[in-house]
């Protein structure tokens, strides 16, 4: 999620770090404890993508999404204390619509 609706208007630069991995500078991150809070998060992302009606398509998106989650599951050995942590990771990308704006009849704002 943007942390700066007025950056929903401008392009975000991707960045990549060695220790962060690849990035989108500006964005924010939410802890969710389960899987209601993480689709509060979905839904607000998806609320502030831009969309647009084509011949093709009632509602094509104009922008791109990328939603990623990141489960971890701690465990503990009551014997001695130690933790071990198991992570996962899913990353769910959705591309912009790419009809050729000739044969869509597209409008709206891109």
């Amino acid at each position: 999620l943007s942390s700066n609706v007025n950056m929903l208007q401008e392009s975000l630069a991707v960045r990549e770090d060695s220790s962060k991995g690849v990035y989108v500078e500006g964005l924010m991150e939410h802890d969710v404890t389960n899987t209601a809070d993480a689709m509060d998060v979905l839904r607000v992302g998806n609320d502030n993508r831009r969309v647009a009606s084509t011949s093709m398509n009632r509602v094509s998106s104009r922008s791109h999404a990328v939603f990623v989650l990141t489960v971890k599951n701690v465990i503990t050995n009551d014997l001695d204390g130690t933790s071990k942590v198991l992570e996962s990771k899913f990353t769910l990308v959705d591309l912009a619509g790419s009809e050729r704006q000739k044969t869509t009849d597209a409008a709206g704002e891109r």
